[in-house]
């Protein structure tokens, strides 16, 4: 992967972030991670391979104490700190990546625990549908569960009897707004229990 900054100050003695941390899975499905010192918009290259990038976050910053720009991990052409194509970002402010997607590591299950969504669209009558998705191994995604949020609303989803999740099955949450603007986030939770030798 390169990893970027659409900021020159995202540099390893720049004012914004420094380094940053990456996690992910490898291509058998076994997690890896690395820190990786920034160089603004110029590339550099992780030293793993990703098959899947699950989390990134800011390690250490300068003075402005956060990226000042927005950080990436992609492939291909980087123009102007940003790569052809995007795996993860960091955006400004964030410090860490917010996705709301996931892969099951080779030899384990996951529980999952929990749902939370929340919609915000102060229009009249506005809802938006969040479709909890899933994608075994080979397979194809498919809807796991839905749930409808009012406009300007939250919905939370205890799961008393945990949904469980093979290794190597990619997870993610989806969402449908029914009018514009709308601003959603969505979190997932679960526990990893290692399967059986």
């Amino acid at each position: 992967m390169k990893i970027t900054s659409s900021s020159a100050d995202d540099t390893s003695a720049g004012t914004g972030a420094r380094s940053i941390a990456i996690f992910g899975l490898d291509a058998n499905y076994n997690e890896i991670s690395e820190s990786v010192l920034l160089d603004g918009q110029t590339a550099v290259n992780t030293g793993n391979s990703y098959l899947r990038i699950s989390r990134m976050y800011v390690t250490t910053a300068g003075s402005g104490a956060t990226a000042a720009g927005t950080i990436y991990a992609g492939t291909g052409t980087v123009t102007s700190g940003v790569p052809a194509t995007v795996y993860g970002m960091i955006a400004i402010g964030a410090n860490q990546t917010q996705m709301a997607f996931w892969t099951v590591p080779a030899g384990y299950t996951l529980y999952l625990t929990g749902l939370f969504y929340t919609s915000g669209n102060t229009n009249a009558n506005a809802w938006t549908n969040f479709q909890l998705i899933q994608r075994p191994l080979g397979g194809v995604f498919r809807q796991q569960s839905s749930s409808r949020v009012p406009g300007n609303g939250d919905f939370v989803v205890d799961l008393h009897t945990p949904l469980a999740f093979t290794e190597k099955t990619d997870i993610e949450v989806r969402a449908v707004a029914s009018t514009s603007p709308s601003n959603v986030s969505a979190e997932f939770e679960g526990i990893y229990i290692k399967n059986p030798d």
